[in-house]
């Protein structure tokens, strides 16, 4: 009888205890509840982008409700979307209960339950600061450049750089403020990676803590940076490219001159507008040792060569036109254009993305 009891107790126990293990593992799981005032009976599709591929759900609402379940590998930013409907949410979304409450105009959106939502806010809000302070100035550098408006582009231009400045600011401050937060590092990427500003990217990543370097975005940023070091200031890359007539051009044939490794693009607006700053530099300096290589991440052999004679660019052009696929972008970790860095007579880089008069100055010190 006592073997039978003990039996009966150690089966209890291990019930107990499978059942816990059972609800432990349930709750490693997200359940996303939403109510869309006005949206009715309407597909909703919930995504996001993890591990270079984009992952999209989605499920039918009933009278402006769905609900979506899952699991994330830790808090991620997500975004939802109603079929045929313009507009969307993005959100942060952890393995828990999180309620999601709006309209179909999007209005007085309404998140609770993840507990990273409230600062993942916080950055949306200074973002929407940042665009409406920057939106003006903008329209300004666009109207003055199509009118060929030197001075007045000139003076739009320094306006944006004391704004983006500003959010340069703003931003750090944030990581700074939560150094723990897996939405810290998510904002290193979206203001400091993929708008690369080295310099104060590896501010904010000294910043960061365990917990937040442990994310999925911590985890992502350790290896950007890793990427990124291979064009900082100090190293010494080294690449060879085809150009338009299939030759092999390298770097290293460069040598003994300083040498601006521009990526740039036909389609690129921000590009075209920067190439004569680099002509003019190019005029100015070449004959005392200053030249060009440009990388084009075009995919159309055509546009590309158009360009290149439409903006009367003399320099050395490169591009395996594989678009934003191309192997050195990925190398060197590309992620916006224009994009440079300029190396010396060794092949060293001692300078990234100088621009305009930043440019003219460097290589006036360099070269005078």
């Amino acid at each position: 009888m006592r073997n039978i009891i003990a039996a009966i107790i150690h089966l209890f126990l291990f019930m107990l205890i499978a059942s816990g293990a059972q609800a432990q593992k349930k709750d490693k799981r997200y359940t996303i509840t939403g109510t869309v005032k006005g949206l009715g009976n309407s597909k909703v599709y919930l995504g996001h982008y993890y591990q270079d591929q984009s992952i999209l759900d989605s499920v039918m609402a009933k009278d402006g409700q769905f609900v979506f379940t899952g699991t994330v590998p830790g808090p991620l930013q997500h975004f939802i979307r109603f079929e045929k409907m313009t507009g969307g949410m993005t959100m942060f979304v952890e393995n828990a209960l999180i309620t999601v409450e709006t309209d179909t105009a999007w209005s007085a959106i309404k998140v609770t339950g993840s507990a990273t939502q409230p600062l993942y806010d916080e950055f949306v809000n200074l973002y929407m600061y940042i665009h409406k302070k920057a939106g003006p100035t903008n329209s300004r550098m666009n109207t003055s450049y199509r009118a060929k408006d030197t001075s007045a582009y000139a003076a739009a231009l320094k306006d944006m750089k004391v704004i983006m400045q500003e959010a340069d600011s703003l931003y750090t401050d944030f990581v700074k403020r939560n150094p723990a937060s897996p939405v810290a590092p998510y904002v290193i990427i979206d203001r400091f990676i993929n708008y690369p500003n080295p310099v104060r990217m590896e501010e904010c990543y000294a910043l960061l803590e365990p917990a937040a370097l442990n994310t999925v975005y911590g985890k992502q940023v350790t290896t950007y940076r890793q990427v990124m070091l291979r064009t900082a200031v100090g190293a010494k890359p080294a690449f060879a490219l085809a150009d338009s007539t299939g030759k092999k051009v390298a770097l290293k044939d460069f040598k003994g001159q300083y040498v601006l490794v521009d990526f740039w693009a036909s389609w690129c607006g921000p590009c075209r507008k920067e190439n004569p700053n680099i002509v003019k530099a190019y005029q100015k300096y070449h004959d005392k040792g200053f030249e060009v290589l440009a990388i084009s991440l075009d995919n159309k052999k055509d546009l590309w060569l158009k360009a290149i004679k439409a903006d009367s660019l003399p320099w050395k052009h490169v591009s395996d036109l594989k678009g934003w696929q191309s192997e050195l972008a990925t190398l060197y970790g590309i992620k916006s254009i224009p994009a440079s860095f300029l190396v010396d007579k060794e092949g060293k880089v001692i300078a990234q993305n100088l621009r305009g008069k930043d440019l003219e100055a460097k290589l006036e010190a360099l070269l005078p």
